[in-house]
């Protein structure tokens, strides 16, 4: 089967598609983290200001946890990005993609610790990975300077 037919592929067309939606949907929670974000903190901001009922300092809370949930949507996005890339260079290049279809069982053969804690390893990453992104530090540091000069005043 040459490249051509290869690419055409259904089976190849429906494991792109799959990672597509997956790249999508990590996308779109990032998004969301970012719109859930800014009115919860401003409403947090409004209520310190004309109840001073509570200090402005807690809107840092939801702050920083929107913060670690859209760096770890980010991550993964970057990381099946990532997968879906080397796929395709598979694909092009004409090695074998067998093995990389459809795959969602894991050959670690480490056992259930060694298992849990490569993929919490592998979420750690994927968090750091966002966290120096442009997108998240923009938007979560200018939140986060708001807050600051809010409560000075």
């Amino acid at each position: 089967m040459d490249i051509l037919e290869r690419k055409g592929h259904p089976v190849v067309q429906a494991h792109i598609n799959m990672l597509q939606g997956i790249i999508t949907r990590m996308a779109q929670n990032s998004t969301n983290c970012k719109s859930w974000a800014i009115p919860i903190v401003s409403a947090i901001i409004m209520l310190a200001l004309e109840k001073s009922t509570i200090p402005g300092r807690v809107a840092y809370i939801p702050l920083g946890i929107f913060y670690l949930l859209d760096c770890y949507y980010l991550g993964l996005e970057r990381k099946f990005r990532d997968e879906q890339n080397d796929f395709i260079k598979k694909l092009n290049d004409g090695e074998d993609i067998t093995s990389d279809i459809f795959f969602a069982q894991s050959t670690d053969k480490k056992g259930w610790f060694g298992r849990r804690w490569r993929m919490i390893k592998d979420q750690l990453f994927c968090t750091f990975d966002g966290i120096f992104s442009f997108s998240t530090t923009i938007v979560y540091g200018v939140l986060a300077l708001s807050i600051f000069l809010i409560g000075k005043i």
